[in-house]
């Protein structure tokens, strides 16, 4: 989604842009957004796409290749910066990146960070620096999102992103069932583009007992969704950036290792709770029940105080923000800067 965000604000700034995927369902995804996409074998090992990419890519003339992918190596990297100027978007500070230039739009993005991985690392440092979440490449519809009132919490959405691997959506509703505290609270719990159908038909059964659980399916209506609750539960993927933009406080909490840091920076700023790992399952839910009977205590003065606070992290704008500094290093007018 951050790719098709930053490519919609691209081609409005005059880009032609080209997707190349090695997954059918992203390929549909992008193809629906109106951008053009080119599909590898889906089949194919790791080198052999690699290898096709790199043969597209000696064919064109003069284009910037925005990387956005946890598998890559520092060879393959080398390789694409030999043929185009590349640009990579990064959450780990894994290694030195072979790269003219990084995107990283977390809370956490520093200079100091990179400069310490570079260092002694006979990489050529980037020239072009993308870094805070003034850059956060959320989609056009969440530019200025109006100030929020609050009356209370009322209405939490609970959500994992696409996937759950870890089935913790199940354990979530199971533990605001039986929470009597959380009686008068009214849950919607948006299920994954990703969730199996067995998944599905437990949340459901979960929803129909207990009578103030909504299932949602997935959709693409996120910012009216988010904007119509008082509070939201959510992993910490994009989903926490769009919360701000909209601002909705929120209890964050941990699926996979490459969002603990996201998850904490949120959480050291003030602006939402963390409610830990759920692969800690016990732990977590009893931290994610206290924190939840503690936020629908709130009443609506300190839930504005938050909002306000995460509006003014994240604006929305920028994908727009972005595009026109990555046009502006494309046409030799910056450097990209430090943001």
């Amino acid at each position: 989604m951050r790719c098709i965000s930053l490519a919609q604000a691209l081609m409005k700034e005059g880009a032609h842009c080209l997707f190349v995927t090695a997954g059918r369902a992203a390929a549909d995804r992008i193809e629906a957004a109106g951008i053009p996409c080119r599909l590898l074998k889906e089949d194919a090992a790791a080198a052999e796409k690699e290898g096709a990419f790199l043969t597209f890519l000696a064919k064109t003339d003069g284009c910037t290749v925005i990387l956005d992918s946890y598998d890559v190596t520092a060879g393959f990297m080398q390789a694409l910066r030999e043929k185009a100027r590349l640009v990579y978007f990064d959450d780990l500070a894994a290694f030195p990146y072979p790269a003219d230039g990084i995107i990283n739009y977390n809370l956490y993005a520093a200079e100091e960070t990179y400069r310490a991985l570079y260092r002694e690392s006979g990489v050529e440092y980037p020239r072009e620096w993308y870094l805070g979440p003034s850059f956060t490449p959320l989609r056009e519809v969440f530019a200025d999102c109006g100030a929020r009132r609050f009356d209370g919490v009322k209405n939490v959405l609970v959500t994992c992103g696409g996937a759950d691997t870890e089935r913790i959506l199940t354990a979530i509703a199971g533990m605001i069932d039986e929470e009597p505290a959380l009686a008068d609270i009214r849950f919607r719990i948006l299920s994954g583009s990703l969730l199996d159908a067995a998944q599905v038909r437990e949340l459901r059964a979960i929803a129909e007992k207990s009578g103030r659980i909504a299932l949602l399916p997935h959709t693409d209506k996120m910012k009216e969704l988010i904007e119509s609750c008082d509070l939201a539960v959510s992993a910490a993927g994009s989903t926490l950036h769009e919360l701000c933009a909209c601002g909705t406080p929120a209890i964050c909490y941990v699926t996979a290792d490459n969002q603990i840091r996201n998850a904490r920076s949120f959480a050291e700023a003030g602006l939402m709770e963390y409610a830990g790992d759920c692969r800690d399952r016990e732990k977590f839910l009893r931290a994610l029940r206290a924190a939840l009977v503690g936020a629908v205590g709130r009443d609506g003065k300190a839930l504005a105080e938050m909002s306000a606070k995460m509006q003014e992290t994240e604006d929305g704008k920028g994908a727009a923000r972005l595009a026109k500094r990555l046009m502006e290093a494309v046409c030799g007018y910056g450097s990209g800067g430090i943001g």
